[in-house]
């Protein structure tokens, strides 16, 4: 992989580690409170079903679609680290969030939070796996 596309690669999983850092570790409910009302607002724009609009539905997907990034940069800037490992990783990062979003009297640490950020982290690693399989078979 060239020196290039991999500082690109280190600098976007930087950022986004940043970014993601600032929604789940901000004392305040308002800002993933916010996420979730937009991404419903979004879903009812584009006529998605009721049955998925559900709160408790939108914020377990974006809690999904949160950890994909990270396992997905992190196996692509670093192969050699086996996606089971990714996958543990993020396990581990879930439960440290939410254990500090106890000590947050506005946030709330839920299990369900734990199951979706690590099903995300093992979507994004196993698609990193994949394209990088794929990639490397072309050569």
């Amino acid at each position: 992989m060239p020196a290039s596309f991999r500082f690109l690669v280190g600098v976007a999983l930087l950022a986004y580690t940043g970014a993601l850092a600032y929604v789940l570790l901000t004392p305040s409910g308002t800002v993933p409170s916010g996420l979730v009302q937009d991404a419903m607002s979004v879903g009812a724009r584009l006529d998605a079903p009721a049955e998925l609009l559900q709160r408790s539905r939108v914020e377990f997907g974006l809690n999904v679609l949160a950890f994909v990034p990270l396992s997905f940069l992190g196996y692509v800037l670093r192969p050699s680290i086996v996606v089971s490992a990714w996958i543990a990783g993020a396990f581990a990062v879930s439960m440290l969030v939410e254990a500090i979003q106890t000590t947050m009297p506005e946030r709330m640490a839920t299990h369900s939070d734990v199951v979706a950020n690590t099903a995300g982290a093992a979507c994004g690693a196993l698609a990193a796996w994949c394209l990088v399989k794929v990639l490397a078979s072309k050569d």
